[in-house]
């Protein structure tokens, strides 16, 4: 492995390292697939996230289902299946509401201050 230096940009009180663009566009490429998660209120354990993801993402090609301590990312194997997932509604696991967007490589994974939630009422 050919590893190099970044030099890290420190911009007052934050300090950024950004990979080479090839680094980059290898990412994307793992990630474009990807939903990334996080729950409105307290989280579940990582095991029962993974089983409810496969009994209900196995149909939209999900491979792969990951966390860390700012929530859960859902890798996919089927093109479009994130958006089709995404603007079907809210997910639930557990009875708890899972907050989900599409990865994007400017993607600022923290969990946001909750305003409103839209929720589709089935009965309209």
């Amino acid at each position: 492995m050919n590893l190099q230096f970044s030099p890290p940009n420190v911009e007052g009180d934050r300090t950024r390292v950004s990979p080479p663009r090839a680094v980059e566009l290898l990412c994307y490429e793992k990630w474009k697939d990807c939903i990334v998660g996080h729950f409105v209120d307290k989280k579940l354990p990582f095991p029962v996230v993974r089983s409810i993801a496969f009994k209900v993402g196995g149909r939209f090609g999900l491979k792969e289902v990951l966390s860390n301590d700012k929530g859960f990312f859902f890798q996919f194997g089927v093109e479009d299946a994130c958006r089709k997932i995404v603007e079907s509604g809210s997910w639930h696991f557990g009875g708890r509401l899972m907050v989900l967007q599409e990865w994007d490589s400017d993607l600022d994974f923290e969990k946001e201050s909750l305003v409103k939630i839209p929720i589709l009422d089935s009965n309209l």
